[in-house]
């Protein structure tokens, strides 16, 4: 009698795994991810743009900038070269919007309330990314990167 009261549970239990993994696992595993995936693009784009500020202020006058001195005649150049590194870094995936790029000497306060007792760059920017879970959904990161220029230390 036993064995007629224990037959049918196999199914029982491969229906019930299969709703635990279908409904709980690969959702939660999905979510996690996704928070990676967002992690490494902020860490990606603030790499980037540090770079990109760096590389802009070698561009400058090299000579005042073994000196001491950032001498800046025009910051659209120096804006247009940080916006097109970030660009460059953009595959079909990801869209740069809201930029925003600023010189500001060393005391002044950024907009988002950084200072500095050197001079620095403020790098504002917002990346769109379509989600890894719902590829037609796009969400926004907020980057703010203030950079200080490596002289007169």
């Amino acid at each position: 009698m036993k064995k007629l009261a224990n037959k049918g549970t196999g199914v029982n239990q491969v229906i019930l795994l299969t709703a635990v993994l279908l409904f709980i696992l690969i959702p939660i595993f999905t979510v996690m991810i996704e928070k990676v995936h967002v992690k490494m693009l902020i860490h990606d784009f603030e790499e980037v743009g540090d770079m990109a500020v760096l590389s802009a202020v070698s561009q400058l006058d090299t000579l005042s900038l073994a000196e001491g001195n950032l001498s800046i005649e025009d910051i659209n150049q120096v804006n247009n070269f940080v916006y097109n590194r970030l660009n460059e870094n953009c595959d079909s995936s990801y869209s740069l919007d809201n930029y925003s790029f600023n010189f500001y000497k060393n005391g002044e306060i950024c907009p988002y309330q950084f200072s500095s007792p050197y001079v620095y760059f403020h790098l504002y920017f917002t990346i769109q990314y379509k989600r890894i879970a719902n590829s037609q959904q796009v969400s926004t990161i907020h980057i703010h990167l203030d950079v200080e220029v490596p002289i007169d230390r």
